[in-house]
């Protein structure tokens, strides 16, 4: 009988265990190519539900498990902290990789609004690319975050078939250089 609850039990962390990390990989986008990544690339609703699968069935898991009183709980404490952080952590890969394999347009951007929390400041800026506008937002530091006005130009860089992947390249660019980007400048990827 002994034996029987031993095998439910590490079939269950194995199940949970498994769940987690299968569902931490489909949000992320770790897997896809650059067409599906676009398509999915996450957003405020996908750390939502990422933090509802982590930890709905931490809650369930834990609650069966110490009912039962097995052990290996550990297991149940830890994985949804550590798929939060690989979460990030794939899709800081994922992103470099992409910029590093695919042709890269650097373009001009107008701040629209400057936000900040009590340790980041982030500036949301647009820019078009066939009369289409995107808005993203960039992280800055502090310095240039005083710095910078809504309407300043900034020089950012993004995927040319899939703009919604971008970066800031440069918060602090001269007329020159805003003059030679305008309109968008493809570049090779990076080697």
């Amino acid at each position: 009988m002994k034996l029987k609850i031993s095998i439910i039990n590490n079939a269950l962390i194995i199940l949970y265990v498994v769940v987690i990390v299968s569902y931490t990989l489909h949000l992320n986008g770790f897997l896809l190519n650059l067409e599906e990544y676009c398509n999915c690339r996450f957003n405020s609703w996908t750390i939502y539900k990422l933090l509802l699968a982590l930890f709905l069935p931490y809650f369930l898991f834990e609650r069966l498990f110490k009912k039962k009183k097995y052990k290996g709980l550990g297991i149940i404490y830890i994985t949804p902290l550590l798929m939060l952080f690989t979460f990030f952590y794939l899709d800081n890969i994922k992103t470099t990789q992409i910029f590093q394999s695919s042709k890269n347009v650097i373009d001009k951007a107008i701040i629209l609004r400057k936000t900040h929390s009590k340790l980041s400041w982030y500036v949301v800026a647009k820019f078009e690319i066939q009369s289409k506008t995107v808005k993203t937002e960039f992280k800055i530091n502090g310095h240039l975050w005083k710095e910078k006005k809504i309407g300043d130009t900034i020089l950012i860089k993004y995927i040319k078939e899939c703009p919604n992947i971008n970066t800031d390249f440069n918060f602090t660019p001269s007329n020159k250089e805003i003059k030679f980007y305008e309109g968008g400048r493809l570049i090779r990827p990076e080697t």
